[in-house]
């Protein structure tokens, strides 16, 4: 399973997704789960949902990224869940640049780095960009390969 293949599980739904399996003790039945994914709202007396590929995206992007597991009817945290979004930051980043050169996900953390260079290219962004990691040094990113 790849980042690519959940377009919308974005950073901003799994951090939702992993704070709220993390206020739920790191482990629940996949009922409320998925109500944390999903919780509708009420309208005209009746319960709405949103579109359910929504959730699935965040739930999927969350085990590519192998932030949680299910085992049956059970989903739960692989680890304990960063403090708060910037340590969630620290944390993906981490994840993509120790992934190996040929997984399916790199191409997240290489697209990232050719708008970064691009954008310095064109402009120059000497000193004005920080970078995303706050608490770890920022790792090499692999040389893009061309697949032949």
């Amino acid at each position: 399973m790849s980042l690519l293949s959940s377009p919308q599980g974005t950073p901003e739904r799994v951090w939702s997704l992993v704070a709220g399996l993390s206020a739920l003790g790191g482990t629940s039945p996949r009922g409320p789960y998925d109500d944390l994914l999903n919780p509708g709202f009420e309208r005209d007396g009746g319960e709405v949902k949103a579109k359910s590929a929504l959730a699935a995206d965040a739930h999927n992007a969350a085990l590519s990224l192998g932030l949680v597991e299910t085992a049956r009817d059970q989903v739960s945290l692989c680890a304990p869940a960063p403090t708060d979004f910037a340590a969630f930051a620290d944390l993906l980043h981490d994840r993509l640049a120790g992934l190996e050169a040929d997984d399916a996900d790199t191409a997240i953390l290489e697209g990232y780095a050719w708008i970064v260079a691009e954008s310095d290219r064109r402009a120059g962004l000497s000193g004005s960009i920080r970078p995303v990691a706050t608490h770890s040094p920022i790792k090499p990113i692999p040389a893009y390969r061309a697949k032949k």
